[in-house]
């Protein structure tokens, strides 16, 4: 692989990298679902250069999506729990059950809201775990329930799992990491045949 895009300067991130392949993002939609308030910006992991990308789930995006699961938990309960002779929301006069349910949508929303992810020039981080982009030492992506996952490991023994849909939230973020990838792929990283394709590695 020759005529690789330069590394950006890790505090102003100029030479943007090049797009990435396979970007399959929606950013009209990122705009409105993701938190964008400065004083909700990640700090990198210690040690490493700028944040110059992030992404997280707004709050309110993470409130709808604990909505949407109440309604439809409680369709599900009326469906499946219709006794003889009864309503379909004879289920919600017992208050165990109503416990379960709202245990289950906070966990939902507590999820939700902690998916984030961010990168400089030379790293990226998802929730706890992150790799150095220009040190990855195995690139693959493999399918899971049909979506694609994207594993990195560092020469440092340090590993991500993410799903590409959670870096496709900012085209940043994917650019960064595509060029990480390259140059990690060009100095020797293995990489899988589901990797070269999504990221058009020669």
């Amino acid at each position: 692989m020759t005529d690789l895009p330069p590394k950006p300067d890790p505090v102003t991130g100029e030479p943007r990298p090049p797009h990435a392949p396979h970007f399959r993002g929606d950013e009209k939609y990122n705009k409105t679902t993701q938190e964008r308030r400065q004083s909700r910006k990640p700090s990198p992991p210690p040690g490493q250069s700028p944040v110059l990308a992030w992404r997280q789930s707004s709050p309110w995006a993470a409130i709808q999506a604990g909505l949407w699961g109440l309604g439809l938990l409680i369709v599900l309960m009326s469906l499946v729990t219709l006794p003889e002779g009864k309503g379909p929301f004879h289920w919600m006069t017992f208050w165990p059950v109503w416990l379960i349910v709202v245990v289950g949508v906070v966990a939902a929303t507590l999820t939700i809201g902690s998916d984030r992810c961010s990168a400089g020039a030379d790293w990226l981080k998802y929730r706890k775990s992150w790799v150095r982009t220009y040190e990855l030492s195995v690139i693959a992506v493999r399918y899971s329930r049909g979506k694609p996952t994207v594993r990195l490991t560092d020469q440092d023994k340090r590993v991500i799992d993410v799903e590409a849909e959670s870096l496709w939230a900012d085209r940043l973020i994917w650019d960064l990491l595509y060029n990480g990838i390259r140059h990690s792929a060009a100095h020797g990283a293995a990489v899988n045949d589901a990797a070269r394709g999504w990221f058009e590695l020669t």
